[in-house]
């Protein structure tokens, strides 16, 4: 098939899509954009990657692993509550489903200030955006958290610091 007999096909599709969309509630939107999701998810050549399919979960059904060694300095929490707060969330959090709960394997500070900061709840309407690892085994998943964290490398904190310093000095 080539990209014109493509387009306007699509381009139907995407009408109809809106529309439909357009007469959904807020509950039933959101079920239809993940399954829409899952739909296209389910077609694409990265399906093997959980970032392929990003679902947004509320933060009363997640629960923090017992095994994260991360800590967050107070400088860096708030400049993350910055982000969040001006950017939105830009990187789900990871997540292992197990028995209809979600254990927390990457993303546990922006889980927590999205749970304690009554801005950022209501910004988000208390959800997250998650992607499920299949991971079974503990050991796998403590080595994932593990992983995600050293990943993001040394921080530094001064520049960390002065930004956040000079942001809340903005006139």
């Amino acid at each position: 098939m080539d990209r014109d007999s493509v387009k306007e096909p699509l381009d139907v599709l995407d009408i109809a899509i809106q529309r439909l969309l357009s007469m959904l509630d807020k509950d039933e939107l959101q079920g239809a954009i993940e399954r829409l999701n899952a739909t296209i998810s389910n077609s694409s050549p990265f399906n093997e990657h959980p970032v392929e399919m990003i679902r947004w979960i509320s933060v009363f059904e997640l629960q923090p692993n017992n095994y994260n060694p991360n800590v967050m300095a107070p400088s860096e929490s708030r400049l993350l509550e910055l982000s969040i707060k001006e950017n939105g969330f830009t990187q789900p959090l990871v997540v292992k489903e197990d028995d209809g709960k979600f254990i927390i394997v990457d993303g546990f500070h922006r889980y927590s200030l999205v749970k304690k900061k009554k801005s950022l709840l209501k910004k988000t309407n208390g959800m997250v955006p998650v992607v499920i690892l299949n991971e079974d085994k503990r050991a796998e998943l403590m080595v994932a958290t593990v992983r995600h964290n050293r990943a993001r490398g040394e921080h530094q904190i001064t520049l960390t610091v002065s930004y956040t310093h000079l942001r809340a000095h903005e006139t």
